[in-house]
């Protein structure tokens, strides 16, 4: 008898580590659509470990939130009581350690501006996932705290996608941490981490200036045994990039690479986007004529070897078949159905033995080809799903989502039927209407229609109901800019303060349920926006621009701070601008005294106040300031 179609079907183990592996497989819908999958699943034995297991959720919880281009997509969460599974968006490539191994041994330098746009994307992803609002509104505190080279995958495509949050911290859940526990890899942590201090999203920013430095310079900024990295991390003596291994980095961008590995969080980088803003004024400075496309160039010709056994691994993962499984080849072993829903399977995993994937596909009229099965390579074998240098999360990541499973075998079903024959000389005779039987035949010919088109507008209406229930569950993802670009905001939603009462920076993102929502938008010099929204159903992505216009009972002007050396990073204190030398604060309150902290990796730090005299409104006012205790290159 030939089953129905399963909703995964598992094609290969490409990763095995202490604690979890990772399966090739795809996603199975309607009309024989399929979607190449990554399946992460927990060991057996790992499965009774609640520690673990409450990781393994909490990854999925998070990851399923983040709607966003530069972080591995979750989709679905699988239990059967005994073992977990996460189904994940497949990413085709390498994660950034394969990259880093390769670069050392052929003793080659990763691209200055090849490190700078994947250190942008990185920071792109932190910067939206730090953001993250939850379905009221409320600002979630996520913290990845496992920045690290394996947990960053670079698409042969040229796409950079941050994976791994079992170990994120969120506000809105409680902590596992418990005294004295350090979760992440030593070397990738913030001195602050290290040192068991609470931390913010400035950790992992201190983690990709750690990853853009080995980028830049090829070796490891801190090395040793585990306690003498610890020790090294919360002491946090660092060399400008420029210094070491004769790397040849300019001065501006030593300078973006050592605020981002400030030991004192406050004079980092105070959000992901800044250091974007700064990291890409370098990077087409540095190189005007860079595109995108050329890390995908990059990636091809530097796993040139690799590309081609991947590509045919997922043609031929996709040209299995989705259904009609034999339970005769079930009998010979040539692959087994782990996680089911009675007669209708959920999960068939060929894993262990291709020959059964090989036997389905020639059934249904494909071929194989015989390098098909190899894995992606040695670097997916070896480190990157291991506890890498005392990380307390695993991931290779090769992809994103989840599912629901349980355990039951289906029964089989036989049945009998007579022959033609048998049935005709069954039948009583009329020797002028033929067979007695057939006009009962012709009513319930005429009956299986009536009946059909019933159970069709049954399952069309359970149907409706179910995708419009599932689409309330969906959040959409809202955008919100401004006609100024670059502002920072304070922001309500429904009456309620987004980000602690803090500014935000704009553009915003806010994953919204359906529902009717009010967003309200304040900025001193700027007249008040009050914005409704209405969100539909299921999933969608929408954007909205705030046009702002000056408060003219608000006078305000502009305040041009320079100072010497210059490089220095002026913040204002209330948090609603920060930037580097030279640069403009806006919408300055005239009349009032406004407090602005110094910072400069060479400098001592420091505070100013500046009054603007009403007399200057709607002006540009310069100021220039000489930074004391500046020690020389």
């Amino acid at each position: 008898m030939a089953m129905s179609q399963p909703k995964y079907i598992l094609t290969e183990r490409i990763a095995q580590g202490g604690m979890a592996e990772i399966h090739l497989g795809k996603s199975v819908g309607l009309d024989g659509f399929a979607r190449i999958c990554a399946f992460k699943r927990i060991l057996p034995h790992f499965a009774q470990d609640h520690e673990f297991v409450d990781m393994f959720r909490n990854e999925a919880q998070v990851a399923k939130q983040l709607q966003n281009k530069n972080i591995v997509q979750v989709f679905d969460f699988v239990s059967d009581g005994s073992s977990y599974m996460l189904v994940m968006e497949f990413v085709d490539g390498q994660d950034l350690r394969a990259v880093l191994s390769y670069a050392e041994q052929k003793q080659k330098r990763i691209p200055v501006e090849i490190a700078c746009y994947v250190a942008m994307e990185v920071l792109s992803g932190l910067a939206y996932a730090h953001s993250a609002v939850d379905v009221s509104g409320k600002s979630m505190g996520i913290i990845h705290r496992d920045v690290s080279p394996q947990n960053i995958l670079i698409s042969y495509d040229g796409d950079v996608k941050i994976t791994d949050f079992g170990i994120a911290k969120v506000d809105n859940q409680s902590s596992h941490t418990r005294v004295g526990v350090l979760k992440g890899k030593f070397r990738y942590m913030s001195p602050e981490q290290a040192s068991g201090y609470n931390i913010d999203a400035r950790s992992d920013l201190f983690a990709v200036g750690i990853i853009l430095y080995e980028m830049l310079t090829m070796t490891r900024l801190f090395k040793g045994e585990d306690m003498v990295v610890l020790e090294a991390v919360r002491a946090c003596q660092v060399r400008p990039p420029s210094q070491v291994n004769n790397s040849n980095v300019p001065a501006e961008l030593d300078a973006i690479v050592m605020r981002l590995l400030t030991r004192d969080p406050a004079q980092r980088y105070q959000n992901g986007r800044e250091a974007v803003r700064d990291l890409s004024r370098f990077l087409y400075k540095f190189r005007p004529d860079f595109f995108v496309g050329e890390l995908a160039d990059f990636m091809q010709v530097v796993f040139a070897e690799k590309l081609e056994a991947a590509r045919e691994r997922l043609r031929t993962t996709l040209a299995l078949p989705s259904g009609s499984y034999d339970p005769a080849i079930r009998g010979q072993g040539n692959f087994t159905e782990r996680f089911d829903f009675g007669d209708s399977p959920q999960v068939v995993d060929l894993t262990n033995n291709v020959a059964g994937a090989r036997q389905q596909l020639k059934k249904s009229g494909g071929s194989i080809r015989s390098g098909s099965a190899i894995a992606l390579g040695e670097s997916l074998r070896k480190s990157e799903i291991v506890l890498d240098e005392q990380a307390s999360s695993l991931e290779i990541g090769r992809a994103a989502s989840s599912a629901e499973r349980n355990v039951s075998q289906p029964g089989r079903f036989v049945r009998h039927q007579r022959s033609a024959s048998a049935r005709k000389s069954a039948a009583p005779q009329s020797p002028y209407f033929g067979s007695s039987a057939g006009p009962l035949r012709q009513s319930k010919s005429l009956l299986k229609p009536v009946f059909g088109l019933i159970a069709a507008t049954a399952l069309v209406a359970a149907g409706i109901y179910y995708f419009k229930n599932r689409n309330a569950t969906i959040p959409s993802t809202v955008t919100i800019s401004s006609n100024l670009g670059d502002l920072r905001v304070l922001a309500t939603l429904n009456g309620q303060p987004l980000n602690g009462s803090k500014p935000m920076a704009l553009p915003l993102q806010l994953n919204l349920m359906a529902g009717h929502y009010v967003l309200e938008l304040k900025r001193p010099g700027l007249v008040s926006k009050r914005l409704e929204m209405t969100i539909p159903l299921g999933g969608s992505k929408l954007s909205e621009t705030v046009v702002f216009e000056r408060n003219p009972a608000v006078p305000t002007a502009r305040l041009k701070i320079i100072t010497d050396p210059p490089g220095a990073v002026m913040t204002h204190v209330s948090g609603w601008d920060s930037g580097p030398s030279p640069y403009v604060f806006r919408f300055v309150p005239v009349g009032l005294a406004q407090r602005y902290r110094v910072t400069h990796p060479r400098c001592l730090p420091g505070t100013f106040e500046e009054v603007i005299p009403a007399s200057e409104a709607n002006r540009e006012r310069i100021r220039k300031l000489e930074l004391k205790g500046c020690k020389k290159n």
